[in-house]
């Protein structure tokens, strides 16, 4: 019983440092981070006020996206 928690508790510290370095991975790039911002555009057009009422143009908003996935990390 202790050792499978240990392998456990392994397993998930493994898959919690892969997160990171991954997520890491994907912020540095410019170009993974637009595809990205392209493909939330349309949940993030309908559930974010400043796009509703066309306050920000779309590049704005990809660009705003990016630089928050970038202070997240």
């Amino acid at each position: 019983m202790i050792l499978s928690q240990a392998f456990e508790g392994i397993g998930l510290g493994a898959y919690g440092v892969a997160f990171c370095a991954g997520s890491r991975w994907y912020a540095q790039d410019d170009t993974r981070l637009r595809r990205m911002a392209e493909s939330r555009w349309r949940w993030d057009r309908l559930t974010n006020r400043k796009l509703l009422r066309g306050e920000i143009s779309q590049e704005e908003w990809f660009d705003r996206f990016a630089r928050g996935q970038r202070s997240r990390g």
